[in-house]
């Protein structure tokens, strides 16, 4: 703990040398950047968690714990509080923009990381989120809207939830495609050594092509097929779009499961197993009965695994006209707007920690209560 709310300390003192706001006159130039002392309150609360922090941090002190996760969400919340009237003030232009600066995300990460650290010792992690709620609630409420990322989003909120169906769409269909076939093909390989040598070296082979060059592969293959057999351009498949990417994906979506249903079957102990068949279970019961459901957490593993590669991995279709939030990345790097970028990149990183945490949720719930 006392390490966690000392990172915290250095954060804060780090980040009270760096910019707090960039204020632009629009989303292609570069902009103003506002320091800390020109927002004394804000660095008055900033010098205020490093000082009382520190000898929390290296002394044992009574009630320590609830006073840095008290201390942590208050500041969660002024820094929130203080972006809020600062970016409502600056952004009064309806074409400028105001952004949090680097200054502002290391306070942020240094006041959450202090609230952490005493809620760790408290056992009870989710204060450390009350902050952040409050956080969600200026946004939900409109406080943010003259920074640069919603001023970007509300320029584009019908493309941008398009494209976010996209994404989900691909990502999702490539997940099911890969954890059918690797399912299918790790409970063959799991008890023939062969097999399991011939199908994972594959699927490590395809792995070390990169995504883009496998996608640039696929695109001859399809449009050929497009052309050789008419009424399949009819259905959407065509060298660019849906199918390549869709493809690509699957491929990519492969080793994780394949890997985690083979190893999770072949390590399952035997005394169980010897204990079925000593009850006169068949192999097909043994199966079903014995093996999976102790198989169970490795092979969930493999799935959660590919599922969020994959949120990740479908913002490249965008490269071969698929769609998902990768157009908004790439069409930013080309025109050099970093909002635009972000509008892409901020919901790609959110929806595979939402997938990652979901899976990891129903893995929980699935397992066996003997395996937890």
């Amino acid at each position: 703990m006392n390490k966690i709310a000392l990172l915290g300390v250095f954060c804060a003192a780090f980040g009270a040398f760096l910019p707090f706001l960039t204020l632009k006159a629009n989303r292609l130039l570069a902009g103003t950047a506002l320091g800390f002392s020109a927002f004394g309150f804000v660095y008055l609360l900033g010098l205020g968690i490093i000082l009382l922090t520190l000898p929390l941090a290296w002394f044992k002190i009574k009630s320590r714990a609830v006073f840095l996760v008290l201390l942590g969400n208050f500041g969660l919340l002024a820094l929130f509080t203080g972006l809020s009237l600062l970016s409502q003030d600056l952004g009064v232009n309806p074409i400028s923009r105001v952004s949090p600066a680097s200054g502002f995300w290391l306070w942020l990460l240094a006041a959450w990381l202090v609230a952490y650290a005493g809620a760790l010792e408290l056992r009870q992690t989710w204060l450390a989120g009350l902050g952040l709620l409050a956080g969600a609630g200026f946004l939900v409420f409109g406080a943010f809207d003259s920074l640069s990322l919603l001023r970007e989003y509300s320029a584009n909120q019908n493309e941008f939830w398009t494209e976010v169906l996209r994404h989900l769409a691909l990502a999702f269909w490539a997940w099911v495609l890969s954890s059918l076939l690797g399912l299918m093909l790790g409970v063959y390989a799991a008890s023939r050594a062969w097999a399991s040598g011939f199908i994972l070296g594959i699927a490590n082979g395809l792995q070390t092509i990169p995504s883009i060059a496998l996608f640039a592969l696929l695109i001859p293959f399809f449009s050929a097929l497009s052309q050789a057999i008419p009424w399949l351009e009819t259905l959407g498949i065509r060298g660019i779009g849906f199918a390549p990417a869709l493809t690509t994906l699957t491929l990519y979506g492969l080793l994780p499961v394949l890997r985690g249903t083979i190893l999770s079957l072949q390590n399952v102990a035997e005394a169980p197993l010897e204990a079925a068949r000593g009850l006169g279970l068949t192999d097909n019961q043994i199966f079903w009965q014995v093996r999976l459901p102790l198989a169970v957490p490795l092979l969930l593993e493999g799935l959660r695994l590919a599922a969020v590669s994959l949120v990740g991995l479908a913002a490249l279709s965008s490269l071969i006209g698929a769609g998902g939030l990768g157009a908004f990345i790439f069409t930013g790097l080309g025109n050099g707007a970093i909002d635009r970028v972000l509008l892409g990149a901020i919901p790609t990183l959110l929806l595979a920690v939402l997938v990652n945490s979901g899976l990891r949720g129903l893995e929980w719930g699935i397992t066996p209560k003997g395996l937890k």
